[in-house]
């Protein structure tokens, strides 16, 4: 008996090394990871959580199970990534090779040029530190291996194709080949002509970094998963667009110089292993939002000092939510317009890029709110009815007066309500005055009380600055990490301004019913320190568009 045994523990040993075995194509497959997750030391953004760990995986599957010779590079600098690259245009390929080579980390779009960057470790706030796309996608295809695919994980990584003229489709199709029981015909057909062909992980937008994958990585890894435990073991660059037709953001398919009509396929021999397993995408926070935990506080000015908008101090408490870290951007908002053919907003000639959004009203914010979400694959806030007059608006100034609910457990992006602003801004309820956490608007400046220089901005310096500054550098966060909280730009919030309730202990209060104006919070730039406490308010038309007005977003 326990020679059967044996036998048949042998046989399924013998089995199991089969389904293992790897591709067929030792020596000619290759795959080049580069992946930035530290920029600790990179002006304007933040480390990122998962570049180095998608990259990992990646490079782990396409080895184990496709015998692709693999390489990963993490938080090399712009340098360092040029030498790599120029050292594969020296290698010699077969002459069915192929290259893959992935690029994950923060992009950025900067308006002045025109032009999309990929952003490398210890680059600084100069454009020319980064690595335009384009020019990367002309280095790449410089490497004299016959099938090249490049695929960017990274914010508006689709503007490479502004300036080389590709041939790529926002919406995927798959080509005539389908996969048959007739291995080897298909590669053939697929590796006959040469290609360069190019994915990225969005167009001219921000792409989300995941929880445990970016969107984009995991469904990629999905897919080379998907193609030995079901089918034929062939993965063609066909099955990797279907794999990839329900991210979101919409990733971007083109085809880089040289292209010739090409296809790329990763082969494997094992059809049938234990099936790897993979987190689905879940809805992504983003690295630059806070966590507010909910509680109870006393909302309105605890000090005095204000008018009688901020009188009546009273007991609120407010549910757990997300917070924008900084005041939205322009950088941000005009890929807004440039995807939805919206005239960008004045930035009254003080530049663009990462200083705060201005010149936008109410509506607008919501209807950014809206196209944000719809990005990112999370469910609208808001219900905006165009075609019917607000009843509950009573301003004879809005000729607009949009019909717009809230959908208040929806996930997507929302402005927030007066009593989650003032709660954040406290740092979760805390008795202070500033949006920096103390009761002075800046750390060389005297107490309030005694300060009557109101034309003193709330600025480092503490001189008159006569326009924005670009978020984050005000060097004012508080206790929760918000920044810019105080004196950069009036910021919408949802709520009906009205005078405050006496009654207490309200539950995530959302404002008066109707009204003729919507709160504004924060004191904008040319306002002074008495105006730019967290208990005061401001009341504004809807419709207004101003120098001084801005926004900041929240979300589940």
């Amino acid at each position: 008996m326990e020679f059967y045994l044996n036998i048949l523990f042998l046989i399924l040993l013998l089995n199991n090394e089969k389904e293992l075995k790897p591709s067929p194509r030792p020596g000619k497959d290759y795959a080049l990871f580069f992946a930035i997750d530290d920029y600790s030391g990179t002006p304007g953004f933040t480390s990122l959580k998962n570049p180095g760990k998608d990259a990992d995986a990646l490079a782990g599957e396409l080895k184990a199970m496709y015998g692709f010779e693999t390489e990963v590079y993490k938080n090399y600098t712009k340098a360092q990534i040029y030498q790599v690259l120029e050292s594969w245009q020296k290698k010699t390929f077969a002459e069915d090779a192929q290259l893959f080579i992935f690029f994950s980390g923060h992009g950025t779009f900067w308006e002045f040029t025109k032009k999309g960057y990929f952003v490398p470790n210890g680059s600084q706030s100069d454009y020319s530190a980064y690595i335009e796309l384009t020019d990367l996608g002309n280095i790449v295809t410089q490497i004299p291996c016959k099938h090249i695919l490049l695929a960017i994980d990274a914010c508006y990584s689709g503007t490479i194709d502004q300036a080389i003229a590709f041939k790529g489709k926002e919406v995927f199709r798959r080509p005539g080949d389908t996969p048959s029981s007739d291995r080897d015909n298909l590669i053939n057909r697929q590796l006959r002509n040469p290609s360069r062909l190019l994915l990225t992980s969005g167009g001219k937008e921000r792409t989300p970094d995941g929880a445990t994958n970016s969107p984009f990585a995991a469904a990629i890894l999905k897919g080379l998963r998907s193609a030995y435990t079901s089918g034929d073991g062939l993965f063609t660059y066909a099955d990797l667009l279907s794999a990839l037709e329900r991210v979101s953001p919409t990733p971007h398919q083109g085809e880089l110089p040289g292209h010739e009509q090409g296809g790329f396929v990763f082969v494997t021999e094992s059809p049938t292993p234990q099936p790897l397993t993979v987190e689905p995408p879940q809805p992504i926070i983003p690295d630059d939002f806070v966590f507010v935990k909910g509680g109870t506080y006393q909302m309105g000015d605890q000090f005095g000092e204000g008018g009688d908008n901020e009188k009546t101090v009273h007991s609120v408490t407010v549910s757990d939510f997300y917070m924008g870290m900084y005041e939205l951007t322009f950088e941000e908002y005009d890929a807004f317009c440039s995807v939805t053919g919206r005239e960008k907003p004045s930035d009254s000639g003080w530049g663009r890029g990462k200083r705060p959004i201005i010149n936008v009203s109410w509506y607008d914010a919501i209807e950014y709110c809206n196209w944000r979400s719809r990005q990112e694959g999370l469910q609208e806030a808001y219900t905006i009815d165009k075609s019917r007059k607000d009843a509950n608006n009573t301003s004879s100034y809005d000729d607009v007066r949009w019909t717009v609910t809230c959908n208040w457990a929806a996930n997507g992006y929302r402005l927030p309500t007066e009593a989650e602003w003032e709660y954040a801004v406290r740092g979760s309820g805390k008795k202070v005055r500033f949006g920096n956490g103390q009761d002075i608007a800046r750390a060389s400046q005297i107490n309030f009380n005694a300060s009557a220089d109101y034309k003193k901005d709330y600025s480092e310096s503490g001189t008159y600055r006569g326009k924005t500054v670009e978020v984050g550098s005000l060097n004012s966060s508080n206790a929760l990490g918000l920044h810019d909280l105080s004196g950069n730009v009036w910021e919408w919030c949802w709520d009906w301004y009205a005078p405050y309730s006496p009654d207490g202990g309200l539950s995530d209060p959302r404002g008066a019913l109707s009204g003729s104006y919507r709160v504004g919070r924060g004191g904008p730039w040319n306002y002074g320190p008495a105006d730019c406490r967290a208990a005061n308010r401001s009341k504004i038309r809807p419709l207004s568009r101003d120098f001084n007005l801005g926004f900041r977003l929240v979300r589940h």
